[in-house]
């Protein structure tokens, strides 16, 4: 029973994190009608964004460096020699860039392989604990994104939640990490933090500031006037 109150409230701090990414989502692959696009990358096989990929009908391909996760191309993503250039029309890059050890050198490789007006539709994380240590290398402020993508054309950038969800947030990230014991402690303390958890949604519509939030989820396009 333990087992499986931590396990429910780790999913429900990861549902919390990445608030209105998949609604997001939904409106860029109806705006851009993703549907009919045939080729598309997932960068970062498996998981819930490639079920959601799937769900959706995207015809995509997936792209990772750890063949475990099954992936259609393994690759880093840094050196993606076998995608010919200007070959993908949108690429998928969530919850991933964080991991990437030379992100400079992975938006030039991208920005090689996506044809003129191909969109990369992306999201990071940026006040939140480390996880899939020790393969957690940075966090992103809105502007460290911007300046990533200075050789695109930004579309949009949003923040994916508010500060009092960001608090909370980080509050039930303790039941990912840390001893048995602070995972012990967090469960007795899970009434208090489901109190601050309702706070926290009743409160987020009038403390909500760009500048506190567990990530951002934005798109940018490749245009033929920026260059790499």
């Amino acid at each position: 029973m333990y087992t499986n109150i931590l396990a429910s409230l780790a999913r429900l701090s990861k549902k919390i994190s990445r608030k209105k990414i998949f609604n997001n989502l939904d409106y860029w692959l109806q705006k851009k009608n993703i549907k009919k696009a045939k080729y598309c990358l997932n960068i970062g096989a498996g998981g819930e964004i490639e079920k959601y990929l799937i769900a959706n009908e995207i015809a995509f391909k997936s792209v990772d460096i750890d063949i475990k996760r099954k992936p259609d191309i393994v690759a880093d993503i840094c050196k993606m020699n076998m995608i010919p250039d200007s070959s993908i029309q949108v690429i998928f890059l969530l919850e991933v860039l964080e991991h990437v050890k030379q992100p400079q050198k992975a938006l030039k490789e991208m920005h090689r392989i996506l044809e003129d007006d191909g969109i990369i539709i992306a999201s990071t994380p940026f006040i939140l604990g480390i996880h899939d240590a020790p393969y957690d290398y940075y966090r992103y402020t809105k502007y460290g994104i911007q300046y990533l993508f200075r050789n695109f054309e930004e579309l949009e950038i949003k923040e994916r939640n508010s500060l009092p969800e960001a608090c909370i947030c980080l509050l039930f990230r303790l039941y990912n990490v840390g001893s048995g014991k602070t995972k012990l402690t967090a469960t007795i303390l899970s009434p208090i933090f489901l109190f601050f958890l309702i706070l926290a949604l009743m409160s987020s519509h009038f403390l909500n500031h760009p500048e506190v939030t567990t990530g951002y989820f934005y798109v940018f396009r490749k245009s033929e006037g920026k260059k790499y």
